[in-house]
């Protein structure tokens, strides 16, 4: 997943969830579901320092186990972006045991499912399938986590298959070739500002060596955690993961780059052309995460204002410009929460037909402005606790789900309790909490603003170009009929 993709999925999973609730429940009756099959989790270290966290779930007799690494794109130094990824695809390529490819093959012969996945902050690896055999993936990634063997062909290889991905997914997508531009501009000094599958440059240039430097240096157990979630025991969990990892010793491991931004805010605008058909606004403020915001409030209110704003089809930008003003087709506000760096809060909005961008940006910075002064009601900031209630219990039908939770917190520094506080968190945040966090960080010096705009010439061929297909087949038409 790219984290264009990523993002996007934050954007509007506020928005797909609420039209599952009702906006009428009451804020006192606001609970999580007593679940039986819902158990917390259950957490271990190894003396070589790998972190294991198992969470029984008993419905079906199936397990996932993931492995993740405190090491992304956020991790790479400037001219080897990418090698995070690259790495990643090589971790199928064999090792001192196992052929190229034939890790995948024994996870196909058993009935089981793998991937992996890398981000700003971690890369993981999970296979999931019946339960007795859950030892298989403890050996394959144990394997993996010291005897990856990396050879020019394999790499090659790789490199070509992930600059052919770039171009898929990026290059040949302009709203997400628009989505990266934005992002560069939006982080000043973070190393979020590059692109989780790298830039064409560095991955042109990337070797060998570079990626094997880069194993050596974030592949060890004391920068991992494991995570199972399903129909398992915990302490028997723990005791055959002893059995593969217990021996493999802990490495030194260097510091990462600082994730906060440390510029002076000023305000950024760009814009971009491409053959789309509408434009496309993207509207970000810089704020703290819930691992670096200094107060902990300050994060729930960005979580309530998001939600305000994007909550469904009551909130705010749905009934003032979609519905109301009529001034937007469509708009999507959120709030990258779980990071371990500074963050975002970003929102990209479409403009109705006949409406122009400056006219849309207009329309958005009233109801930012208003959230400054004005009230915002209870029953605005009901629903808002209702989506949670139905993210987290919609998350319980899925191991996979509860699975990257626990990594995603795990990757922040944050604990599960975290997320079962949230509601009562959220209860307890005020207009007033609201406000200060809008004066503080909704302000231009630290937004971000970029278009992206079709081709004058390229919009104008496609009109012609339907005109001309319409009058075609109305030739056609009356032919026949002769």
């Amino acid at each position: 997943m790219t984290i264009f993709q990523s993002c996007l999925r934050r954007l509007f999973a506020l928005a797909s969830l609420f039209r599952l609730f009702f906006s009428g429940l009451v804020f006192s009756s606001l609970v999580f579901p007593h679940v039986s099959f819902a158990q917390n989790p259950v957490e271990y270290q190894l003396d070589n320092g790998l972190k294991i966290i198992v969470k029984p779930d008993h419905r079906y007799p199936i397990a996932q186990s993931q492995i993740w690494y405190r090491v992304g794109s956020s991790y790479e130094p400037i001219g080897l972006t990418g090698v995070s990824h690259v790495l990643e695809h090589l971790m199928f390529q064999g090792t001192s045991s196992l052929k190229p490819g034939e890790s995948s093959k024994i996870v196909t012969k058993f009935g089981g499912a793998e991937n992996a996945f890398t981000n700003r902050d971690y890369t993981g690896y999970y296979q999931a399938w019946e339960k007795s055999r859950l030892p298989l993936s403890f050996a394959i990634e144990a394997e993996r986590m010291t005897s990856l063997n990396l050879h020019e062909k394999e790499f090659q290889k790789e490199r070509a298959v992930v600059l052919e991905e770039r171009r898929l997914r990026t290059d040949d997508q302009p709203s997400a070739l628009a989505y990266e531009q934005f992002a560069s501009m939006a982080f000043i000094t973070s190393p979020y500002r590059q692109p989780v599958i790298g830039w064409p440059r560095d991955l042109k240039k990337l070797e060998l060596d570079d990626v094997q430097q880069w194993y050596d240096l974030w592949y060890s157990p004391n920068n991992a955690a494991l995570i199972v979630v399903g129909d398992v025991n915990p302490e028997e969990v723990l005791q055959q993961a002893k059995k593969y990892f217990d021996d493999i010793p802990k490495r030194k491991k260097p510091e990462p780059q600082p994730v906060t931004e440390v510029a002076h805010w000023v305000e950024r605008r760009g814009q971009m052309s491409a053959a789309v058909e509408v434009p496309t606004l993207y509207l970000s403020f810089n704020v703290p995460s819930a691992t670096t915001a200094k107060s902990e409030s300050d994060v729930f209110a960005l979580m309530m204002l998001a939600g305000v704003l994007d909550g469904g089809m009551s909130a705010r930008f749905e009934t003032r410009l979609v519905r109301g003003k009529n001034v937007a087709a469509s708009i999507g506000a959120g709030y990258d929460v779980l990071s371990r760096g500074d963050t975002l809060v970003t929102m990209v909005a479409i403009p109705r037909q006949g409406v122009s961008i400056a006219t849309l940006e207009q329309a958005i910075w009233q109801e930012i402005n208003e959230l400054k002064t004005g009230k915002i009601t209870t029953e605005e900031m009901q629903p808002v606790i209702a989506q949670l209630l139905a993210d987290q219990t919609f998350k319980l039908d899925s191991i996979s789900g509860q699975a990257s939770e626990l990594g995603e917190l795990w990757i922040s520094g944050l604990s599960w309790e975290w997320v079962n506080a949230l509601p009562e968190a959220l209860r307890k945040v005020t207009t007033a909490d609201m406000q200060k966090v809008a004066q503080t960080y909704f302000v231009p010096e630290r937004s971000t603003t970029f278009v992206l705009n079709p081709v004058p010439k390229m919009a104008e061929n496609l009109e012609n170009s339907e005109t001309e297909n319409v009058e075609k087949s109305t030739i056609e038409q009356n032919n026949n009929s002769l």
